[in-house]
Parts: C-alpha cells; sequence; structure tokens
C-alpha cells in the first residue's frame, strides 16, 4: 500500500493585509506528526492554525473525520524562516504573525534595518532586495480523527479541513 499524502486547503477573505490566517500540516521534527508529512488511511494527522491576534477562528470543518483542539504552542526556536520579497516597495507581511524572536539578514541589496509588527515588515528605502527573516509565531493544535480507513469505497482520497474566521 502506498502513501497517501493530505493536503490542508484554507479558504479566507484577505482583504486586509492586517491580519492573518494560515493552517499547516504539522511537520516539526518534535511536533504532532514526529516530522511526518504524508499519511495512510487510519493515521490521525496533526495540524497546525497561525492567526494573528486580531482574528478570532469561528468554524474548523473536515469533509471527514472530526477535528480536536490540542492546545497552543509556539514554534521551535530557528524552524520558522521567511525570505521577504522587496519589489520597489517598502513593505512585505511575513507567512505567519511574528510573535518574537525576530532575526534578519540581506541576501544582497541592503534596503536598511527592518522593523516589525505582527503581520507586517518594513525598510527604510524602497528597492528590490530579498530579506532572509527568522522568528517565532504562535500556533493552536489540532488532530483529524475518526477518518474511516475505507472512505466511500476509496483507499486514496483527501480530506478537505476548512477553517473560517473574522476580524475583530
Amino acid at each position: 500500500m502506498g502513501a497517501i499524502t493530505t493536503s490542508l486547503v484554507i479558504n479566507f477573505d484577505a482583504g486586509d493585509s492586517d491580519a492573518i490566517l494560515t493552517a499547516e500540516v504539522d511537520g516539526f521534527t518534535n511536533g504532532l506528526n514526529n516530522g511526518n508529512t504524508q499519511f495512510v488511511p487510519g493515521d490521525t494527522p496533526g495540524f497546525l492554525i497561525y492567526k494573528s491576534s486580531n482574528v478570532v477562528i469561528d468554524s474548523i470543518t473536515p469533509s471527514a473525520g472530526t477535528i480536536s483542539n490540542l492546545g497552543s504552542g509556539f514554534t521551535p526556536a530557528g524552524e520558522l524562516q521567511d525570505d521577504l520579497i522587496f519589489t520597489d516597495k517598502q513593505t512585505a507581511p511575513p507567512s505567519k504573525p511574528i510573535f518574537g524572536g525576530f532575526s534578519s539578514v540581506w541576501l544582497g541589496n541592503n534596503l536598511g534595518a527592518p522593523t516589525y509588527t505582527e503581520t507586517l515588515v518594513k525598510v527604510p528605502n524602497a528597492g528590490v532586495g530579498v530579506l532572509r527573516i527568522n522568528y517565532l509565531s504562535f500556533y493552536t493544535k489540532h488532530r483529524l480523527t475518526n477518518v474511516p480507513t475505507v472512505l466511500s469505497g476509496e483507499t486514496e482520497y483527501s480530506v478537505v479541513i476548512y477553517i473560517v474566521g473574522h476580524m475583530i
């Protein structure tokens, strides 16, 4: 029996750049899945939801199975890194909210010392550059359970997890 890959589909309104809502399968070595990101029927994959402090989760709905809440935590130090792209602008959003541990290095052109908020990194000079950032983010932990090994007669399938939130 071959491995089955799982994916997470997140739909949200990105109309306001001051908010972040994103999710991913927990791939951290010491995380919910011990570094595994591929699953077979019968597994109970864990996933993480990252949100800025101005976002409230309204619902988490799977297409099959049930979701359990397993608490919260911070990303392991040194494991969260983004390359922010600046193209004649002074701001770029991180992929996840920044909650501390921020450090950065310019890869090529230096547009100055960055400052940051939870949802945005700003540099003093507009231009073209790549800023590599390392930081800590906060997440909530969840697990998908009660998905049968055979789903509607299929032994290879996808499960969608739909997350809805709103800004406060």
